[in-house]
């Protein structure tokens, strides 16, 4: 059993999201079953099937897995079980993201604040879009159009840039 704090699963939730939908049941999900000790990370040796599944034991997960995946021999394939560690990990923070891509055409942070504090991510966004000039009623306007989504961060962490690609993958997550 490899057992990873909450930064870490989210980044590894991550990665095998990013290889397309169905490779890995919600974030939400698996922080539950990973405290439960039914999370397993399926390795299937370089066939491009890798993600994160839920279950009871790693031969039925393979199992289940490969019959998803169309493949009738998992030959060499894994499930690692996943548990969580213990400990007060996470921070509130409230982010001001652009879903609709209108500022760099891909989603991005703009603004970030401790806590749930939406006026505080919006002023942060405005500053950004101005490229650290004082920042107009446009710009302002710019960043209250953004998405503000709070989210839960690993305590240990400076806040996130606007292009760290797990604190996106739970900005998205939390608006789906």
């Amino acid at each position: 059993m490899r057992t990873l704090t909450i930064a870490a699963l989210t980044t590894l939730h991550a990665d095998r999201s990013a290889h397309g939908p169905g490779r890995a049941p919600s974030i939400a999900e698996c922080l539950d079953a990973a405290r439960a000790g039914r999370l397993y990370d399926v390795d299937t040796q370089s066939a491009g099937y890798d993600g994160l599944s839920i279950g009871d034991d790693a031969d039925d997960v393979i199992a289940e897995w490969a019959e998803a995946c169309g493949v009738e021999s998992p030959r060499g394939w894994t499930a690692e079980r996943v548990g969580l560690a213990e400990g007060p990990e996470t921070r509130t923070i409230t982010v001001a993201v652009d879903t609709a891509c209108r500022h760099a055409g891909e989603v991005l942070i703009w603004g970030v604040a401790e806590g749930d504090d939406s006026e505080a991510a919006v002023a942060d966004a405005a500053l950004w879009l101005t490229g650290g000039d004082t920042p107009t009623k446009r710009h302002r306007r710019e960043a209250e159009a953004l998405d503000l989504v709070t989210i839960q961060w690993p305590a240990g962490e400076k806040s996130p840039d606007g292009q760290n690609r797990r604190a996106i993958a739970l900005v998205l997550e939390a608006l789906a």
